[in-house]
């Protein structure tokens, strides 16, 4: 069978958004896991899980609290998750777009275009706003470079962090 979107996009472009939203989900698990070993979570520890994962943190509230958990790790670590938690900030924007965003496939010029609606203000009170992209494929691949690169370097520190408190996330 075959979708109308599989009409309006090639499968190459459907692959790489999904690789992309893919790694961009990797992302924000391996942050969590960040968060839970460096502030102490018992996650084994049912009323702790709970408690954290009912806090279902947004990406803007998880790159705060990945700033906050920084203060526990050795300084070395500390200085890689505040990196982390400024780069998942600046790239919210387009990984909103990627998951949420209506893609169109601009046969003449080869570019992607993309629409999405979004809120402009904090948590969700501000006004209304239309967002419309423009991407070459150049442009997609290096997005999706650019968040593969994120991903290593997030299980990167979880690795780190797991070593250094001999605690593991379970991945």
């Amino acid at each position: 069978m075959k979708t109308l979107v599989e009409s309006m996009l090639p499968a190459s472009i459907l692959l790489k958004q999904g690789i992309y939203i893919q790694t961009c989900a990797h992302i924000e698990i391996a942050i969590w896991n960040i968060i839970e070993i460096a502030k102490g979570y018992d996650m084994n520890d049912d009323d702790q899980r709970i408690a954290h994962l009912k806090r279902k943190m947004s990406v803007y509230t998880m790159a705060k609290e990945l700033h906050d958990a920084a203060r526990e790790p050795h300084p070395s670590i500390a200085i890689r998750m505040h990196a982390l938690a400024n780069r998942v900030e600046s790239g919210l924007r387009n990984r909103n777009m990627a998951a949420h965003g209506a893609w169109f496939l601009d046969k003449n010029s080869g570019y992607l275009k993309v629409e999405h609606y979004f809120p402009n203000g904090p948590q969700r009170h501000g006004d209304w706003r239309r967002d419309i992209g423009r991407y070459s494929p150049r442009q997609v691949d290096m997005e999706i470079e650019a968040a593969d690169l994120l991903l290593r370097e997030a299980c990167e520190i979880r690795d780190l962090l797991e070593k250094a408190t001999n605690r593991t996330s379970g991945f």
